[in-house]
């Protein structure tokens, strides 16, 4: 099985695709926010990663198999198309 990935690369699921199922960052500009503002800030910040999980869920996953045999042996390979098909 070939991987496109970048062993130098600071994104774990670039430098390692075939361990890191996913890696996922979620940022708000929140340092200058209080009081009501900061409240609303905190609530769409939550909505957006339950939002994102539940992509991740829901969404479909297409899987590839092939079973190869050689004059020493056979190797099977079970994988998972990337990216995920949301749904």
């Amino acid at each position: 099985m070939a991987f496109d990935f970048d062993i130098n690369h600071r994104y774990p699921s670039v430098r390692y695709p075939w361990i890191t199922t996913v890696a996922y960052t979620s940022e708000v500009t929140d340092e200058t926010a209080h009081g009501a503002c900061l409240n609303l800030v905190a609530r769409v910040h939550m909505m957006h990663d339950i939002a994102v999980i539940k992509m991740m869920r829901e969404g479909k996953c297409v899987f590839n198999s092939s079973v190869s045999e050689t004059g020493e042996g056979s190797a099977e390979t079970y994988s998972r198309q990337r990216p995920l098909i949301p749904r």
